[in-house]
């Protein structure tokens, strides 16, 4: 009996390491998916005037969208549209 005991414990223990280093890569990986990370690195998340995620293929010269960065947003409109491929950085 005191050996059963001893392999339950041992059996959760085993158990429980397991679930537990899941867990933590779980978690890690929700963390480095997390929108405020990705904000925080210089990224932007554009909206069109209807508060949807903004397509580069909708959007036109002109329009109105809001940009959500770390530390905000700011409200723009479209001065020119450049195609990937054709941009200077």
């Amino acid at each position: 009996a005191v050996n059963a005991g001893k392999n339950l414990a041992y059996n959760i223990e085993r158990i429980y390491d397991k679930y537990k280093n899941k867990i933590a890569g779980a978690a890690s990986a929700l963390s480095a998916n997390d929108p405020l990370r990705i904000l925080a690195k210089g990224y932007a998340k554009i909206y069109n005037e209807s508060g949807k995620a903004a397509a580069y293929e909708k959007l036109a010269t002109g329009d109105a969208v809001t940009a959500v960065m770390d530390g905000g947003r700011i409200k723009a409109k479209v001065v020119e549209k450049i195609a990937n491929g054709n941009q200077k950085l």
